[in-house]
């Protein structure tokens, strides 16, 4: 409780991988996107994100070999094929 007498609510932390996991899932329905268009759809599933941490889960998530930036089009991204699993 706090001072005030009454209960004090913590949010739970959020996975570490959560916002790569709907940054994933969202480049598997419309790829491919650019960082505006990942946040509006992240934000539709999770509700409060930014853009500033969209753009380092995508570099992360690009050093990982699970996204690749296309040349040429801007900040655009989408999955990386991989053999032998289908999207």
């Amino acid at each position: 409780m706090d001072r005030a007498g009454g209960k004090r609510y913590s949010r739970e932390p959020v996975g570490r991988g959560e916002i790569a996991r709907y940054i994933i899932q969202a480049l598997a329905v419309k790829e491919p996107m650019n960082i505006s268009a990942i946040t509006c759809e992240v934000k539709a599933m999770r509700g409060k994100v930014s853009r500033r941490i969209i753009r380092e889960r995508l570099k992360r998530l690009e050093k990982e070999e699970m996204v690749q930036r296309i040349e040429g089009a801007g900040k655009t991204y989408s999955l990386v094929e991989t053999k032998g699993i289908r999207r």
